[in-house]
C-alpha cells in the first residue's frame, strides 16, 4: 500500500472536544503520526461525555468519531518529569496543535514562545473560541455560543420563530478544516524557510468565513437577511428555495427558474411571476402555491416528474435512509475498522482524496494511555525509567474499569 502524504509527519494533540481532535485525525488518515497528549486519570473530555450518552463497552460514539489513526500517551503536565518528557516529545515533533486556552498554557509552560525555542522548525496550531486577544479572550468559545454570537442563528427558520440554532456542531468542523488547511500550508512554507511558525484560528472567525455571502452583502449594500413566514431555507434566496411537505414526506427544492416550475409543476398560478426578482418580491406568495401543490403527490413522484423538467430538487432523508443512500454508498462514505476489545465500528469517511498518497485508515481510536511504553521508548526511556514514572503517576497505563457517567 502507498504511503500516505504525510508519512514521516510527527503531530502532537494536547485538544479536547471537536475542533482540534478533528483536525489532527484527518492528519492522520493522511499518513501522520498523531500523539495524543492526555491527562493521566480520565483523559481528554471526549472520553467521558460522548453526545447522546453513547457507548460501545468502555468506548464512546465521539470518541470514536474523532480520534482515529493516533496513538495515547498519558502525561501529566504539571509535573517536573512530564514537562521534562513533553519537551523531549517535542524536539521529535513537527506539528502540535492545542485548543486549550492561551492563559493554561502559560502557567504549563507549553506556549508557542516555550515550543520555538525547544524546536525552532515546529508548526504550532492554536484553536481559541475568539481569538488569543481581544475583550472576549476569556470568554468561553463553544460552538452554539459562537453561532449565537455570530448572527448565523438569527437566518434560519420563519419570521415569528425565536431565533434557531444549527442542528450540528458546524463551528467546530469548519474550524478544524480551517486549522488543516493553516497546517499543511505552513509545512509546505517550512520546505522552503527551514522555520516552523504560529497558525492562529478561532470559532468565530470561522462562522463569519461560512457566512461570507451573506455578511458581505450586508457590508456593501446594507441588506440584512429577513425570514419569511414561510419555512424558506435561506432569507436571500429566492422562493420557493426550502423544505416542502409531499403527500407522504418532504422534499427539497433549489433556485428554479418560474417558467420551468410551472410547467413541471403544471401550476398555472405561477405564470405571472416571469422576472428573477419576483423571487424576492412576491416570496410569501410563491411559496405557499408551490406548498399546495406538493402536497398532491409523493416524494418519489414528484422527484420523478422534476428531474424530468431538470428542476433542482431532493428528498429531505433520515439517518436511516442516508446510511442506505446508494451514492453514499458509493462515495464508500460509512467505513469501518475493528477494534480488538469492541468488534466492528463504522465512521464516516475522511472527504479527501489523493490519487497517489491515500488515505489510510490504520488505527481505531486509541485506549487512554494505550502507546505509553511505545512512545517513551521512542524518547529513549528504559523499563525502569518508565516504570518509575508510573508509580509517581506522571504517566498511567491502566484504563479506569468505566468511563460511563
Amino acid at each position: 500500500m502507498s504511503k500516505g502524504a504525510l508519512d514521516g509527519v510527527r503531530v502532537i494533540e494536547i485538544c479536547h472536544h471537536m475542533a482540534g481532535p478533528t483536525a489532527t485525525q484527518k492528519l492522520g488518515d493522511l499518513g501522520a503520526d498523531i500523539i495524543k497528549v492526555e491527562p493521566p486519570g480520565l483523559g481528554e473530555w471526549t472520553r467521558t461525555r460522548p453526545i447522546g450518552n453513547a457507548w460501545v463497552g468502555e468506548f464512546n460514539t465521539s470518541l470514536i468519531a474523532l480520534n482515529r489513526n493516533k496513538r495515547s500517551l498519558t502525561l501529566n503536565l504539571k509535573e517536573k518529569e512530564g514537562k521534562e518528557i513533553f519537551s523531549e516529545l517535542v524536539r521529535t515533533a513537527d506539528i502540535l496543535v492545542s485548543n486549550f486556552r492561551p492563559t493554561v498554557h502559560e502557567k504549563l509552560g507549553t506556549d508557542y514562545n516555550a515550543m520555538n525555542q525547544i524546536n525552532p522548525r515546529l508548526i504550532y496550531c492554536s484553536i481559541t473560541g475568539f481569538g488569543e486577544s481581544g475583550p472576549y479572550e476569556k470568554r468561553p468559545g463553544q460552538d452554539l455560543i459562537v453561532q449565537s454570537l455570530s448572527g448565523v442563528v438569527w437566518n434560519s427558520g420563519r419570521k415569528s420563530d425565536p431565533p434557531i440554532p444549527l442542528g450540528t456542531f458546524v463551528v467546530d468542523a469548519a474550524t478544524g478544516n480551517l486549522a488543516l488547511a493553516g497546517i499543511v500550508s505552513a509545512l509546505y512554507a517550512r520546505e522552503k524557510t527551514g522555520k516552523g511558525q504560529k497558525i492562529e484560528v478561532n470559532l468565530l472567525s470561522s462562522i463569519m468565513d461560512v457566512q461570507i455571502q451573506e455578511f458581505t452583502t450586508y457590508l456593501n449594500v446594507g441588506k440584512k437577511p429577513e425570514r419569511s413566514e414561510e419555512l424558506m431555507a435561506h432569507p436571500f434566496i429566492n422562493s420557493p428555495y426550502g423544505i416542502h411537505k409531499t403527500k407522504d414526506s418532504y422534499i427539497a427544492l433549489a433556485m428554479t427558474p418560474y417558467d420551468k416550475l410551472s410547467k413541471a409543476l403544471e401550476c398555472d398560478d405561477l405564470k405571472k411571476f416571469s422576472k428573477w426578482e419576483d423571487g424576492q418580491a412576491y416570496k410569501e406568495e410563491i411559496f405557499r402555491i408551490v406548498a399546495e401543490v406538493l402536497l398532491t403527490k409523493t416524494t418519489v413522484e414528484w422527484i420523478e416528474q422534476l428531474d424530468s423538467y431538470d428542476v433542482w430538487c431532493g428528498p429531505v432523508q433520515t439517518y436511516e435512509e442516508v446510511a442506505q443512500d446508494p451514492q453514499i454508498e458509493h462515495n464508500r462514505t460509512i467505513q469501518s475498522f475493528t477494534h480488538p476489545k469492541y468488534g466492528k465500528l463504522k465512521f464516516v469517511a475522511n472527504p479527501i482524496t489523493l490519487s497517489d498518497t491515500p488515505i489510510s485508515y490504520r488505527m481505531p481510536p486509541p485506549e487512554l494511555g494505550e502507546h505509553n511504553t511505545e512512545i517513551l521508548k521512542e524518547l529513549g526511556l528504559t523499563d525502569q525509567q518508565i516504570l518509575s514514572l508510573q508509580q509517581k503517576n506522571v504517566i498511567q497505563n491502566v484504563q479506569p474499569e468505566t468511563f460511563k457517567i
